[in-house]
């Protein structure tokens, strides 16, 4: 049976938001949801965007306000590419090993210790 997992972005400063101010910039959102999709169709696995909408708050990105907007995703995991390079910005190696065995046991039912 897949587990799915839901998360919300865009909802504020968290401990995920790799010191930014946690808002979701409606049109990276939309990127984010269309990519998502285009690797879900090729047969990658992939997060999904569930829900994406407008906060009608401007937020400021790249030296000028843009819209704002919130996205739940949904997937199997919430590991993500940004989990392992904050570890890796902190120099928290011995994390991201055990983070790479988790994936590759759980996520792909794969052991490194045996030669699947």
């Amino acid at each position: 049976m897949m587990k799915l997992l839901l998360w919300p972005l865009g909802t504020g400063s968290t401990p995920h938001a790799r010191g930014l101010d946690g808002r979701l910039a409606l049109r990276s959102g939309i990127k984010e949801a269309l990519i998502g999709e285009v690797l879900h169709r090729l047969g990658v696995p992939t997060s999904r965007a569930l829900y994406i909408a407008s906060t009608q708050e401007a937020i400021e990105r790249e030296q000028e306000p843009v819209a704002g907007g919130v996205m739940t995703r949904v997937g199997s995991t919430i590991l993500r590419v940004g989990t392992m390079q904050c570890l890796e910005r902190e120099g928290d190696y011995a994390t991201i090993r055990r983070l790479i065995r988790h994936l590759l046991w759980e996520e792909s039912n794969y052991s490194i210790y045996s030669n699947k």
